[in-house]
Order: C-alpha cells, then sequence, then structure tokens
C-alpha cells in the first residue's frame, strides 16, 4: 500500500490500494450491488465505467467516484471512510 498526505487537514492519511487490489475491490461492489434492496444506486467509476444496483421504482441515487482513493477507504474504513472520502472531495452525489 502506497500512503499519500490528505489534502484535508483533518483527514488521516489516505492509503492508495495497488491496481490488483483495486480490481478486486471492483468485482466486491459489483457483487454488493447485486444484492442491493433498498432502491437503487448508479456509481460512476474514474474510468468512466457505470455500475448499477438496486431496483427500479424507489429511490435512486448517483454517485461518481472522482478519485480512486476513495476505494482504499471505504474498504479499510468502512461508512466513515466514505465520509472521509467525500470530505477529501473523492466522490460527489447530486443527491
Amino acid at each position: 500500500m502506497i500512503h499519500q498526505r490528505s489534502k484535508h487537514p483533518l483527514l488521516p492519511t489516505t492509503t492508495r490500494l495497488p491496481r490488483p487490489v483495486e480490481r478486486v475491490a471492483s468485482t466486491l461492489l459489483r457483487r454488493l450491488l447485486e444484492r442491493w434492496r433498498h432502491g437503487s444506486i448508479d456509481i460512476q467509476l474514474p474510468d468512466g465505467t457505470t455500475l448499477r444496483g438496486g431496483e427500479r421504482g424507489g429511490d435512486h441515487a448517483t454517485v461518481s467516484v472522482l478519485h480512486r482513493n476513495f476505494i482504499g477507504r471505504l474498504l479499510l474504513r468502512g461508512e466513515v471512510g466514505a465520509g472521509e472520502s467525500y470530505v477529501a472531495g473523492e466522490w460527489d452525489s447530486p443527491d
């Protein structure tokens, strides 16, 4: 893992995962989205790929992942990591 200093002074150092680990993480994310049952969600990855999950007809959310550090934060710190990643500007959502 490669550690990078965060752009936000209150956030911990980020951990960038090696690319092979990112591919595994993307596969896990796809499997989780297959089981998504609370509305629907579209996740646009930095490479332009859009992952979709959930059932249409309920609430819908769209997430744009702007930086690959998001995956490392999410895997290592869960919901807290997702919040830190948002503050760091690594993902955004109009919803």
